[in-house]
C-alpha cells in the first residue's frame, strides 16, 4: 500500500514517571525488585485515510494510507521481579509485569495486560547446569490487526561447561515452546511459534 502525509506531522513524545523499589535480603537469599509507572503518549502516529479516497471495500482505492497525528494514549502499571537462591547452584526468579492502556482507540488492548514468566536454574558439580523457564501471555489485539490468543510456553535447557587447553566453553541444548504452538504475530501468515530444538556452543578465548 501507499504510504504518504499532508504534512505537519509531529514526532510522538512519551512522558513517563515511576517509583521504583530494590530490596536484597542476604540472610534470606531474596531479592526484589518492584516498579511502578505512569506514560503519557503525545501525538501518536497512525495511518488513516485520507480525505476523499476510499480505503475499503470493493472500490477501494489501491488501499492508500495516510500517516497523522491522532489520539494520545496514557498507560500505566507495575513490574514486580523476586529472586530467591533456597541453596549454594541453585536459583527461582519469578516475574510479573501489568498495564492499563487509557485510549480512544477501539484496540484498547494493543499490548498485553500481563505478562508472567518462572524460571528455575540449578547448577550441579563438574560444570553441568539445567533450567527450566515457563512464561504466561495475555490475549491483546495490535493496532489494525486481529487479536493475538493468550499463551503459554515452556522452554528448558542442559548445559555443560568445559576446557580444552586455555580455552573455556559451554556446550547447551535446549528446547523452546515444549507445549502447544502459538501465535506471536498477526500481520502475516507463518508466525506460528511451534516446539524448537537449538544447540549452543560458546568459547572464550
Amino acid at each position: 500500500p501507499y504510504l504518504w502525509t499532508r504534512g505537519k506531522l509531529l514526532p510522538e513524545r512519551i512522558v513517563s514517571h515511576e517509583i521504583s523499589y530494590l530490596g536484597q535480603f542476604p540472610e534470606y537469599g531474596v531479592t526484589l525488585d518492584a516498579r511502578l509507572f505512569h506514560e503519557h503518549i503525545h501525538d501518536t502516529i497512525d495511518f488513516v485515510c485520507p480525505p476523499g479516497d476510499n480505503c475499503s471495500g470493493n472500490n477501494a482505492t489501491a488501499d492508500p494510507r495516510d500517516a497523522d497525528n491522532v489520539d494520545p494514549a496514557k498507560q500505566y502499571g507495575y513490574e514486580l521481579q523476586f529472586k530467591w537462591q533456597p541453596g549454594k547452584g541453585t536459583q527461582v526468579i519469578a516475574n510479573y509485569a501489568y498495564l492499563h492502556i487509557d485510549t480512544n482507540y477501539i484496540e484498547d488492548d494493543y499490548s498485553p495486560r500481563y505478562l508472567a514468566g518462572l524460571h528455575v536454574i540449578h547448577a550441579f558439580p563438574g560444570g553441568w547446569d539445567v533450567g527450566l523457564s515457563h512464561y504466561w501471555t495475555a490475549s491483546f489485539e495490535p493496532i489494525g490487526e486481529r487479536s493475538i490468543k493468550k499463551s503459554t510456553r515452556l522452554d528448558a535447557h542442559l548445559g555443560k561447561r568445559f576446557k580444552l587447553g586455555d580455552t573455556r566453553g559451554k556446550l547447551s541444548i535446549g528446547v523452546q515452546n515444549a507445549g502447544n504452538d502459538y501465535e506471536e504475530f498477526s500481520r502475516d501468515d507463518g508466525n506460528t511459534f511451534e516446539t524448537r530444538t537449538y544447540m549452543h556452543l560458546k568459547l572464550d578465548f
